[in-house]
């Protein structure tokens, strides 16, 4: 831990804080967290840091807040959705090079009957993008074997999971 992180948390295990002297109303809670996260932790005083860590809780990307503040809710609902977007997007994005990678692969295989080597390159495209599209290199092995079996029945959205 750092020095700083030590005395801070010695200082917030020390001071009592008083309910009174604080907002009840969440929206100005949410406001006095991002009050006291705005201010250098040597001029907070110690109960302030305490109710700080009682009441306020910090989110990467988001910053610091209320949980129960419609306004820190929609700031965290809105991170949320953007990294389910991006993930979605990454998603689609190695379906698409995984689809494609498998088609070259398979075309490759029927032009190239019975010479596995001739291949490779298309092969090892294939495996890479099933590979991180499935997490299974195992199950990404099986599906080559069975593309270099019969190239003419491959599928590649049925092979990936697609529908």
């Amino acid at each position: 831990m750092r020095p700083w992180t030590i005395a801070l948390l010695a200082i917030l295990a020390a001071a009592p804080a008083a309910a009174a002297d604080y907002p009840t109303d969440p929206e100005e809670r949410d406001e006095l967290c991002r009050d006291i996260v705005g201010t250098k932790v040597t001029r907070i005083p110690p109960r302030d840091l305490v109710w700080f860590q009682e009441h306020c809780r910090c989110v990467e990307g988001v910053g610091c807040g209320d949980p129960s503040s419609k306004r820190f809710q929609a700031k965290v609902a809105a991170a949320e959705k953007k990294v389910a977007d991006e993930e979605a997007s990454r998603v689609t994005t190695e379906q698409t090079r995984a689809a494609d990678a498998c088609t070259a692969f398979a075309g490759c295989a029927r032009s190239h009957a019975g010479d596995a080597a001739a291949c490779g390159d298309e092969e090892a495209r294939f495996e890479y993008g099933c590979s991180a599209l499935r997490r299974d290199l195992e199950a990404c092995r099986e599906t080559i074997a069975g593309i270099r079996k019969d190239p003419a029945a491959t599928d590649c959205a049925a092979v990936l999971g697609k529908e």
